[in-house]
């Protein structure tokens, strides 16, 4: 009984931990609702901009207001992003915020995809391919 109680103590702190975050993306996301924008992105433009912020926090120490600061800007220039696809080239809302999240999470994603060569990808593929059990 003392375990159960000790990992439910574990659970709701680690719950109070990670729900503010969602809450202030639950609460932008209805007030771009009620303004007519679809914004399916809002979890990506969070992302990146937890990303650049703990970036700056590790590379710039001292100063965490800083890395505050530039991490509401680099989710601001997502938004941007976003706004440019829907407004300027007529994009779909859900469409362009789906690419966001797909996108945002993964850094190294885009400058991997452009700077690889098709052929040493393929080839590790192929390696990989080539360790798996056959069935």
């Amino acid at each position: 009984m003392n375990e159960f109680i000790k990992d439910l103590g574990l659970l709701i702190n680690a719950m109070l931990i990670a729900t503010p975050p969602l809450l202030y993306a639950a609460l932008g996301s209805c007030i771009s609702e009620r303004s007519g924008v679809v914004n399916i992105g809002i979890e990506g433009m969070m992302t990146v901009g937890a990303f650049t912020g703990a970036a700056l926090c590790y590379f710039v120490p001292g100063a965490p207001w800083l890395a505050f600061v530039l991490a509401g800007v680099a989710g601001a220039l997502v938004a941007v992003i976003h706004a440019f696809a829907c407004i300027t080239c007529n994009a779909d809302q859900t469409i362009s915020g789906t690419a966001i999240n797909f996108y945002a999470p993964n850094p190294d994603s885009l400058p991997y995809i452009f700077l690889s060569h098709i052929y040493s990808l393929s080839t590790t593929l192929l390696s990989f391919v080539s360790v798996l059990p056959a069935q």
